[in-house]
């Protein structure tokens, strides 16, 4: 209890350095450009330290040991029985039992200080992920992080300056940029089937209140905490990632502004009525978050963006994946796509027509391999992906740059919120880099 507790205090204390710290988004402009970031040397055996190991750390636990080329040597949580869960867990794989960590909030720290790791990677409560990575990074290894990789303007600086000081990979596990759909309009568009690219739409439309903003005892969860104090899109990098790639963000683009507006909020309140009593302190309390919010966002190139965030009025599971260009358009919850000169004027496509020609490669390759682990078989793809990137000493898919770029959505929705919805700049973490950096090819298996 009293864990809990002191993490609660932690979100807190966090909020609180949040609203102190609204520092504007020029504070780092007058640095040097960004140099594109160097390939790492190649580790013939990828060594993982492992923080955070809750239902969504040991899903990907699991899928790591199905991984070659890879050994878990250390786990941190700070509950003794889920690091013993995944001694065991990996240990019944067949692999040697991990060290375990688990004295107290900031025991990764320890983990960090190993001289036997390549690279750490969590998947703890967003408040962690930058301390986690910094410490990570500081003390000479690789950092990955479950998304979004930081929560406020100054986090993604953070880790940015921190990656560039170290020459060390700080990567966000979005497994989103990996959904087989999402890798096919990759093909499509690096194929040029839809043309010049105008407009992307996505979401995350999630009804997701159960066992993830209170628990069944009626009690508040960290991710509630966040709901409780904040309004903007708080989980913003699943539905931007992709988009991102396709628009080459960082790679030739950039997001330069955007414009938020929130509903009122209703879903947490009449959900904790219904389940906990119309007088529970959760049912009566005022939550920050709106229902649903919606952000604008425009790129330096003149390509616009926009991005849903619905997660507390009762709805189907939904990403939207739209994207549009000067030849066509893909309509990923439509199942349809129209492509001028190939389709029928003004009649829709199904998309199942174009899977044979547009599958990517990397599902061609993996499908055998990858179905059956978390989110279709992207978790699979997305490991696959860093650990074969750390073997082979080859850049990322996504770097830093990327996870702060789509992290930063957060904290630059709210202040929009709170501002009447007006226009927030964003910062340019490459600080110019981007013009020059080269777009994301097709990745191969």
């Amino acid at each position: 209890m009293k864990r809990e507790c002191d993490r609660r205090t932690f979100l807190r204390t966090a909020a609180a350095g949040a609203g102190l710290a609204a520092i504007g988004t020029t504070a780092h402009a007058g640095a040097a450009p960004a140099s594109p970031i160097s390939p790492a040397a190649p580790i013939e055996t990828v060594r993982i330290g492992f923080v955070g190991i809750g239902k969504r750390g040991t899903s990907l636990i699991r899928t790591l040991l199905n991984l070659d080329g890879i050994e878990i040597r250390a786990v941190c949580d700070i509950k003794e029985d889920r690091v013993a869960l995944a001694q065991q867990t990996i240990e019944q794989a067949g692999r040697p039992k991990p060290e375990g960590y688990s004295q107290g909030d900031t025991d990764f720290k320890r983990l960090c200080a190993r001289d036997d790791l390549d690279v750490v990677m969590n998947a703890a409560p967003w408040d962690w992920h930058v301390p986690i990575c910094v410490a990570a990074m500081e003390a000479g290894k690789h950092a990955a992080t479950e998304v979004p990789a930081a929560v406020t303007v100054d986090g993604c600086w953070q880790l940015v300056e921190t990656a560039e000081k170290t020459g060390l990979y700080c990567v966000m596990l979005e497994n989103c940029c990996y959904f087989r759909n999402v890798l096919m309009v990759l093909n499509m568009v690096r194929q040029g089937l839809l043309g010049e690219l105008l407009h992307c739409e996505a979401g995350y439309q999630h009804y997701r209140i159960a066992n993830n903003v209170f628990d069944a005892e009626g009690n508040l969860l960290w991710c509630g905490e966040h709901e409780a104090r904040r309004d903007g899109n708080l989980y913003p990098t699943h539905p931007v990632g992709p988009c991102g790639q396709w628009l080459n963000i960082n790679r030739g683009d950039q997001f330069d502004y955007l414009v938020s507006m929130s509903g009122k909020s209703r879903g947490l309140n009449l959900y904790a009525a219904e389940h906990f009593g119309a007088d529970h302190p959760l049912a009566t309390r005022k939550y920050a978050l709106g229902d649903i919010n919606t952000t604008l966002i425009r790129t330096v190139n003149g390509c616009t963006i926009t991005l849903y965030h619905d997660t507390q009025a009762p709805r189907p599971y939904d990403l939207i994946y739209r994207v549009q260009g000067t030849q066509g358009i893909y309509m990923d919850n439509m199942e349809k796509i129209y492509v001028e000169g190939r389709s029928q004027p003004h009649q829709w496509d199904p998309v199942a027509d174009y899977v044979a020609e547009f599958d990517h490669p990397l599902w061609k390759a993996l499908e055998t391999k990858a179905i059956g682990h978390g989110h279709g078989g992207a978790d699979f793809l997305t490991l696959y992906r860093l650990i074969k990137t750390l073997r082979e000493g080859t850049l990322p898919d996504s770097d830093v740059y990327d996870a702060a770029a789509w992290s930063v959505i957060s904290e630059l929705s709210e202040r929009s919120v709170a501002d009447k919805s007006r226009p927030q700049d964003f910062p340019d973490f490459t600080r110019g880099g981007w013009k020059t950096m080269e777009p994301l090819g097709i990745v191969q298996a």
